[in-house]
Parts: C-alpha cells; structure tokens; sequence
C-alpha cells in the first residue's frame, strides 16, 4: 500500500479482518508510543534481519494463533 505508512497499513487491514496477526519490520528501533507507533502487533522485526530471525517471528505468531 504505498500510500500508507505502516500504522496506517495495520489499521486498514484490522478493519477488514480485526485478528490479523501482523509483523512488523522497520530500518529504525521499534516505536513504543507516539506518532509511529506500532500498536498491538505479533512481532516486530529491526532491518536488517535474517532468514532464522523471519522465520522465527513467523513460528511466534503461528503457535499464538494455535493457543
């Protein structure tokens, strides 16, 4: 969606389908409060990261959704 921000992203996709899981990734430290902020997401990624720390994210959000 280039024409929305990250947060912008999760938002349009959380109404469609409120309990989508979402990964986050970003060149910058994870934002906690404030504009940029990445609210409620499974997991977030710093860039750049490997294909081990990916699929471990993706295992994470997996075995939360099985719970």
């Amino acid at each position: 969606m280039p024409e929305l921000d990250g947060s912008d992203t999760i938002r349009v996709l959380r109404s469609i389908r409120p309990d989508i899981p979402v990964i986050a990734s970003s060149g910058l430290k994870k934002p906690e409060h404030g504009k940029g902020s990445i609210e409620s997401t499974a997991a977030f990624l710093s860039k750049p990261y490997s294909d081990e720390q990916l699929l471990k994210a993706i295992q994470l959000v997996l075995e939360q959704k099985g719970s």
